[in-house]
């Protein structure tokens, strides 16, 4: 019955094997087959090996790149956070200078006016006792409260 069928899968692997040892002994005694060998061999040897090690180079550099770049952005992130806290504290710099901008003229308001309080009552002949300095600065005093309920408006 194999007969009949053709020739096996077997065979035709054994005959396949039998032609490339015939043509192979036939080629190694051909100078362009030696040729092309030998040329195969200094392909590998200058260009893919070199190129396999700069593979691995690279390969072995690509952890130290990903982890500088992880260090980089958690860098970039405590940055943006302490430049908003920088940012917030300039702020509420900013509003304590107001304060004391007003602070700094309340009491330079205050001390010109003590002055000229003293001024005057020098000019009508009362003595700058104690008491009256006691009462203008009660006065002084109340002053700088309507005009910090004021200020807590603005």
């Amino acid at each position: 019955m194999n007969s009949l069928k053709g020739p096996s899968a077997s065979d035709s692997l054994s005959y396949h094997h039998n032609s490339e040892d015939n043509e192979s002994g036939a080629d190694s005694k051909n100078p362009l087959y030696e040729e092309s060998i030998s040329l195969a061999h200094v392909v590998v040897e200058y260009v893919v090996n070199p190129l396999k090690e700069k593979i691995a180079d690279l390969s072995g550099r690509l952890p130290v790149c990903e982890a500088a770049v992880a260090a980089a952005n958690q860098a970039t992130k405590e940055a943006k956070k302490e430049t908003k806290e920088a940012k917030n504290l300039k702020d509420e710099l900013k509003l304590s200078q107001v304060k004391i901008d007003l602070c700094v003229s309340w009491i330079s308001l205050a001390d010109k006016k003590k002055k000229e309080q003293k001024k005057k009552k020098k000019e009508q002949g009362q003595p700058a006792g104690d008491e009256m300095e006691v009462e203008t600065e009660k006065e002084m005093d109340v002053e700088q409260m309507e005009e910090t309920e004021v200020s807590k408006d603005f």
